[in-house]
Parts: C-alpha cells; sequence; structure tokens
C-alpha cells in the first residue's frame, strides 16, 4: 500500500514540526467530528479536499493551532476551550487552512530535512504514540526535542501571516460566516501577549502579530456587518457540548465541577465526566441516565456509559450501549474499535467472528488508528488465523514506529502466509515501510 510505503517519511515530516511542551494526543469522534464540521467547508472553499486533511487534536492548555508536514491540522485544546463562539474556532481554523493553500509550509519540509536524525527518531516515537492512542478520549505523551529548532520551523513570515488572514476571510465569507470571530481571537491574543491575562504567547511566537492585521480584520468585518447572519444556536449549543466533554475529561475533576454548576445540557454533560474521574460513579451514572432519558439516540451519551461500565468491569453491559451507538455512528472508527473491545473481553468465542468484521471495518474506516490493528491481531489469533494475527500486529508495530516488534510480527507471518497468498501484497508491502525505518538502537553491554 502506498499509504504504508510512505508513512515513515510523513510522521518524520509531522513531528519535525512538533511544538517542544505538547503534553499530547487524543482521539475523540465527537470532538473530531465537530472540528470537521468547522473546518471541512472551508477545506471546499479553499479548493482542497477535506478527505486530505488529518486532524490532530493535542491535549494542551496553551492557546495554539498550527499546520505541519502537508495537510495537517494540530488543534489544542486550549484554543477549543478558550473560544467563546464557533466562529472563533472556525476563525483560526481558516487561517491555517489559509497557510496550506497558500503552499507556506515548503520551508518547513526542507528545515525538517535538515534536521538532527536523533531529534527526528526521538519526536518520532512520540507522535507514533499519540496517533496510537486510546479507543476513548485519553491522553498518549508526545516526546519532545529540540522544541527551539521546531519552534523556528513553525515560524510564519509578516507576510504569510497576512496572506492567510486574507485567505480565512475569503474562506469564512464563502461558507456564511464572519471574520469577527477571527479578529475576537486575534484580539485575545494581542491582548494576553502585553500581559493583560496570561496565556497566547506560544501562538504569537510562530504567528507574528501587527497591528495591521487587526486593522485589517477591523475593516473586513466592518465591511461585513450588514451581511452578517444572525448566530447559528444549533452550533453554538455544538461548541458549548464540546467544551464542556473536554473540561470534564482534562481538568482536574474537583475544578470542572466548580466551573460547571446548573442544569443546562453542557453543564450537566461535564459533571457527569467529572463525577465519574472523581470515582464518583453513582451519581455520575444518575446524571448520565438523566440525560439519556432526555436523549436516547444520543451515540455519544450512549458511548459514554458504555466506556464508565467498561472501565468499572462491567463489560457484558456495556455491549449494548456501544452496539446502539455504533448503528447510530457506522462511520466512526473509534466507537467501531470500543464495540469490539467489548466483545473481545466477554471471553465467549461465539462474539469474536462479529469483533473481527468491526476492526476489520474500523480500520477501513481509519488505516492510521493502530488500536484496531493490536486488537484484530489479538482477535484473528484467537481464531486461529495466524497470518491475518501477525500481519495486523506487524502493522501496529509500524504504526508506533517500533522496528523490532514489526520484523519479529513480519518473520512470523510470512511463515504461514503462501506466496499466492491474498495477503502476500500487504506482507511485502509492509517490508517495505519497515526497511525504511531507523535501525533500532543496541544497549551497551558494561
Amino acid at each position: 500500500m502506498a499509504l504504508l510505503r510512505a508513512l515513515t517519511v510523513l510522521l518524520l515530516l509531522l513531528v519535525a514540526s512538533l511544538p517542544a511542551m505538547a503534553q499530547g494526543a487524543i482521539r475523540d469522534d465527537e470532538t473530531e467530528r465537530y472540528l470537521r464540521r468547522l473546518a471541512d467547508p472551508l477545506l471546499e472553499a479553499a479548493g482542497l479536499r477535506p478527505e486530505d486533511l488529518r486532524l490532530f487534536v493535542l491535549a494542551d492548555p496553551r492557546l495554539n493551532a498550527f499546520v505541519a508536514g502537508g495537510q495537517n491540522l494540530f488543534v489544542f485544546t486550549g484554543l477549543i476551550e478558550a473560544a467563546e463562539t464557533p466562529e472563533q474556532l472556525a476563525g483560526v481554523i481558516a487561517h491555517e487552512i489559509g497557510h496550506i493553500a497558500g503552499g507556506h509550509l515548503t520551508r518547513m519540509v526542507r528545515a525538517g530535512e535538515r534536521a538532527g536524525q536523533q531529534a527526528l527518531i526521538g519526536a518520532l516515537l512520540g507522535i507514533a504514540a499519540a496517533v496510537a492512542g486510546a479507543p476513548q478520549l485519553g491522553t498518549a505523551a508526545i516526546v519532545g526535542s529540540q522544541g527551539l529548532a521546531r519552534q523556528r520551523m513553525l515560524t510564519f513570515t509578516r507576510a504569510q501571516e497576512q496572506a492567510a488572514d486574507q485567505a480565512a476571510v475569503t474562506y469564512l465569507s464563502a461558507v456564511g460566516m464572519s471574520p469577527r470571530g477571527l479578529l475576537e481571537v486575534m484580539e485575545l491574543l494581542d491582548a494576553r501577549a502585553r500581559g493583560i491575562s496570561g496565556g497566547g504567547g506560544e501562538f504569537l511566537q510562530t504567528h507574528p502579530l501587527t497591528r495591521d492585521r487587526i486593522r485589517f480584520l477591523e475593516s473586513q468585518v466592518t465591511a461585513a456587518a450588514a451581511d452578517e447572519r444572525p448566530p447559528d444556536q444549533a452550533l453554538e449549543a455544538e461548541h458549548r457540548r464540546i467544551v464542556a466533554k473536554l473540561v470534564g475529561f482534562l481538568a482536574p475533576p474537583q475544578e470542572a465541577l466548580r466551573r460547571y454548576r446548573g442544569k443546562d445540557f453542557a453543564t450537566r454533560y461535564a459533571r457527569a465526566i467529572a463525577l465519574y474521574r472523581d470515582l464518583r460513579f453513582d451519581e455520575s451514572m444518575r446524571l448520565l441516565d438523566e440525560l439519556l432519558r432526555e436523549r436516547p439516540e444520543d451515540p455519544y451519551l450512549l458511548e459514554l456509559k458504555g466506556q464508565f461500565l467498561f472501565e468499572r468491569g462491567r463489560v457484558a453491559e456495556a455491549e449494548p450501549f456501544y452496539r446502539k451507538a455504533l448503528a447510530l455512528r457506522p462511520d466512526s472508527a473509534l466507537v467501531r474499535v470500543a464495540f469490539a473491545r467489548t466483545l473481545i473481553e466477554q471471553d465467549r468465542p461465539e462474539l469474536l467472528p462479529e469483533a473481527r468484521a468491526a476492526l476489520r471495518e474500523a480500520i477501513r474506516l481509519d488505516r492510521l488508528y493502530a488500536p484496531a490493528y493490536r486488537l484484530l491481531g489479538v482477535v484473528a489469533g484467537r481464531l486461529g488465523d495466524e497470518g491475518e494475527s501477525f500481519l495486523a500486529l506487524a502493522e501496529w508495530a509500524v504504526l508506533r514506529h517500533d522496528r523490532r516488534d514489526a520484523e519479529l510480527y513480519l518473520r512470523r507471518a510470512e511463515e504461514r502466509i503462501g506466496p499466492d497468498d491474498r495477503d502476500r501484497i500487504r506482507l511485502e508491502d509492509l517490508r517495505r515501510a519497515v526497511a525504511g525505518m531507523p535501525e533500532p538502537q543496541r544497549t551497551r553491554r558494561r
């Protein structure tokens, strides 16, 4: 597969420009779907194909977003939480798409190629772990190395920033959004940079802000005022919900509970998560059941209840909630993998074929989601298909950039896959991907 053959190069370019202090990466279908709802129309307005953009959410409290390594957009949870409206978040995304469409990343690629090999290897291990993150919302450590060099790679010129602003205004107008949101974010960053409140400096270190940029956006807001549409209340409710979920999972539970008090949906959503993380399981489930009575067809409430039950060891009880969530979100690789886990962990052999089918479909939907390969390796092995099992485990190792394990699993797969087997091409593709990896470091003997 061309994708697997290019994976090593792609990840090297990606991690060459990761910020040193990024705390981790999260995978959550609801959050990613919301960001896609904002980004995809803007990508189309820019003449780009939405399916070509790879989106990463970094669990980091700082107000930041950046693009790197081609069409790869990284959004910090700090930015999502700080954005008071969907328009503010969409404005930043439109600006970053302006950098992609304007070809501003070419210089970064050249810089990445010149970066030290050891720094690239160290960062690569981190992003591989992040991309391979857990099926539910969680964090995976990103290894940082030579952060200052990577920061310099990410820094855009003032001319590029102005061009990205102009492009963002065009894209926002094309999708019926005002540039007011982008202006509000820039004013917030400017205020924080001048010490009025903390945070925000990281974005400005790589995206230099000038008064000319703010004046330009002010003029665009004035010009578009007559055509400005009223806020999309459904989109605003979705934004509040996503922020509540992130705060519930990522903030200390007591802080989340202090921040969210009331009876609106977003507040109760955050509190149900925070109560669970505070080990107040019964209170959490009562609140979650209350939300489910109001919205029995909400896939993410169903997924959340399934997750909480699964993590409490009540696996059989979790299955129907995941099954219903999957029926409502059949295109979600993450929900599909979580559902497969409930089938596997029940230790009932008759459920394994369904688990294998779910995992195969998850991989078709998201070829870079490593947990699906690991679980497929387990299921296929239990079903006696050792060839598929070792191939899946080899792909899991490739995505984690673990050459030693990948070579081991490939050797075992080759012993079980004949020259005319349908999986032979897949094996050869994996072998080429592994050949492009750095040799594993050997431990010196004293």
